[in-house]
């Protein structure tokens, strides 16, 4: 899991979408004789951002359980509850409250790289753009509306955040 974490994030994530897009498809094609084809570039798209977010979102998640102090897992122990007890009713919930910005943080970062989808020819924002753009030869409006939609988008994300914020910290 450790190798896996550091590689894919020393990977850049267009890097990671043209392999999933491109190279991948065609060594499964290969290994399976001709008998497993892919063929959605949606499909691919998103695989390559799961792929590519799920080191960060790793991370994210351990360094979040990290930071719980050891002394409540101990006095959760001494209190007789189960591992499982301890992982759900002390560990998991101290831990959501820390984890919530920074993958707040990463789903506003994957929702602005879907941009990068379109180099492998997933009709994103972007890409639609791209076409607009191409067939009336103004580039301008096209670009500025996929520039709107994305600030409207984050905007919409960071504000369901801080509503999540406020809701997990209200006990404090």
């Amino acid at each position: 899991a450790e190798l896996y974490v550091d590689l894919i994030r020393g990977i850049p994530m267009l890097v990671v979408v043209l392999f999933i897009g491109f190279v991948l498809p065609g060594a499964i094609r290969e290994l399976s004789g001709g008998r497993i084809v892919i063929r959605n570039d949606l499909l691919r798209g998103v695989l390559a951002i799961a792929i590519g977010y799920a080191a960060y979102m790793a991370e994210i998640f351990r360094a979040g359980i990290e930071a719980i102090p050891r002394g409540q897992v101990e006095a959760s122990r001494s209190l007789g509850l189960s591992g499982w007890q301890t992982a759900r009713f002390v560990v998991l919930p101290q831990a959501v409250r820390i984890v919530l910005p920074p993958l707040g943080n990463e789903f506003i970062a994957m929702l602005k790289d879907t941009a990068l989808l379109s180099v492998i020819g997933v009709g994103d924002v972007t890409q639609k753009a791209r076409e607009f753009g191409a067939a009336t030869l103004n580039l301008f409006p096209p670009y500025n509306s996929a520039a709107v939609v994305y600030v409207v988008l984050t905007l919409s994300a960071s504000s369901l955040l801080r509503f999540f914020e406020r809701r997990t910290n209200a006990g404090r």
